[in-house]
């Protein structure tokens, strides 16, 4: 047995132990799961989760906080869909991670609260994610990182994130609407887009003055509200060394504690809507109207002249006048 195999096997074993003495909570492909309303349905006592996961879950809102939660230090959400994410920890949290995967039409509403442990949100190959709520209180979040993350909107209310150093889309975070005028990070030096077209940045905010670097690199028709002018200090230059270097970096960190997005299944739509057309009259009950506007809001055209987002309907572009090719 050669040495890499060696090291493979133990690092197997040791992934192995550190999932087992972990306590974790995983729902898989579940349903109009309300939390905290639905917790007296699941067997597990939830304040000793330690890792939670939702895996193929729609039409979910999840609310956690710290009298259900107290222990809670990793979240995973891959696969979901029509999904709605909020925490409320005003006192102390431990977790470390929050990792989103795969996710379509997800709101992230209030995150409030003390997290001094939390410090990167990573979210790759996923639409249609607003950041609609407040993020306040004693968080100590450095980095915001979008991978192949599209048409999603930030920050639609207020954000304190003060400890907010790197804000990045990279690899695909096409059509995505950037507005900063709600952000109080006094300390973000670096916002950075790369591989990313007609992105739609309405305002810098109050962040322009103490930003050092504001970067584009391959990226197609942006639209940009931006006074150039109060951007003297960015002079730090990000380099294709430091992107490869970057995703090295984070490729190598991921995997623990979360799965290998790989390894999941894919998402079959025809089989979801047989099952969900074959279900009892009670488990339909649920309101979807909420849902329904998330959809009908995304349902929007983009000129390819300008970048203007229209309604599918729209014959002539609002931004430019040209008509629509399509």
């Amino acid at each position: 047995m050669g040495f890499e195999e060696i090291k493979y096997h133990k690092s197997v074993i040791e992934l192995t132990y550190l999932l087992i003495i972990m306590r974790e909570l995983l729902f898989k492909k579940r349903k109009y799961l309300k939390f905290p309303n639905d917790l007296s349905k699941i067997p597990e006592n939830s304040q000793e989760i330690e890792k939670l996961s939702f895996h193929n879950c729609s039409n979910c809102q999840i609310l956690l906080d710290e009298d259900h939660w107290p222990k809670l230090k990793y979240i995973e959400v891959i696969g979901c869909k029509y999904f709605s994410f909020s925490l409320f920890y005003p006192s102390f949290s431990q977790l470390e991670q929050v990792f989103f995967s795969y996710i379509e039409y997800m709101d992230i509403l209030d995150i409030v609260g003390n997290f001094p442990h939390w410090k990167r949100w990573l979210i790759e190959n996923s639409k249609f994610l607003r950041y609609k709520g407040d993020i306040l209180g004693d968080n100590r979040l450095e980095m915001l990182h979008l991978i192949n993350t599209q048409q999603s909107t930030l920050f639609l209310g207020k954000t304190v994130l003060q400890n907010l150093k790197s804000i990045q889309f990279l690899n695909h975070c096409h059509f995505c609407t950037i507005d900063l005028r709600t952000l109080q990070a006094e300390n973000l030096a670096q916002l950075w887009f790369k591989d990313s077209n007609y992105l739609n940045i309405n305002s810098l905010g109050k962040i322009a003055p103490h930003l050092h670097s504001f970067k584009f690199e391959k990226c197609a028709f942006p639209k940009l509200n931006v006074d150039f002018s109060e951007l003297n200090q960015s002079k730090n230059k990000v380099t294709a060394q430091e992107v490869e270097q970057y995703l090295s970096n984070l490729s190598a960190s991921l995997p623990f504690p979360f799965r290998k997005v790989s390894t999941l299944p894919k998402i079959n739509q025809k089989s979801a809507e047989k099952r969900k057309s074959s279900m009892p009259p009670e488990e339909k009950n649920m309101d979807d109207s909420s849902f329904n506007e998330i959809a009908n809001e995304f349902s929007v055209k983009y000129c390819p002249e300008c970048g203007e987002r229209n309604l599918v309907a729209a014959q002539f572009c609002r931004g430019c006048g040209n008509p629509f090719p399509f």
